[in-house]
């Protein structure tokens, strides 16, 4: 039997780091330096197009009954790039126009520079104030 598959088909050595592992790495960094008096998760969203991944950024506050919200959604095909970022609705009203409410990011690193925005933002700055705030005991 021949073999028709190209001997590099299973090569590994370009290294792609999907969305969801930098969004996993970057609440993981989150919650080590809140202490996870506030806490990041990822969560999995089902999207109704079979053919695409979706990933939930969420911000909660354990000791405030578990207060939560959703900061963006993340959207991208199995080839994992372009990747869409759209902030969830609640977040994004009053941000005074510092983020867009939809970017698509076409490599890891135009990933990375949105959610730096996003994290950096004034108006998040003020929800983890206001949330450590009433976290303190």
């Amino acid at each position: 039997m021949d073999n028709l598959w190209p001997e590099d088909i299973f090569d590994n050595s370009i290294k792609i780091r999907p969305p969801v592992q930098i969004l996993k790495e970057q609440a993981s960094i989150f919650n080590e330096r809140s202490k996870k008096i506030v806490v990041a998760e990822v969560v999995s969203v089902h999207i109704t197009d079979a053919s695409k991944f979706g990933f939930m950024f969420k911000i909660k506050a354990p000791a405030l009954n578990n207060y939560s919200f959703s900061l963006f959604y993340v959207i991208h095909k199995i080839e994992l790039y372009p990747v869409s970022l759209t902030i969830d609705e609640e977040f994004y009203k009053g941000n005074g126009g510092e983020l867009k409410k939809d970017s698509m990011a076409s490599d890891e690193q135009e990933f990375n520079a949105i959610l730096r925005d996003v994290f950096t933002s004034q108006k998040l700055k003020k929800i983890i104030s206001a949330i450590l705030a009433q976290s303190q005991k």
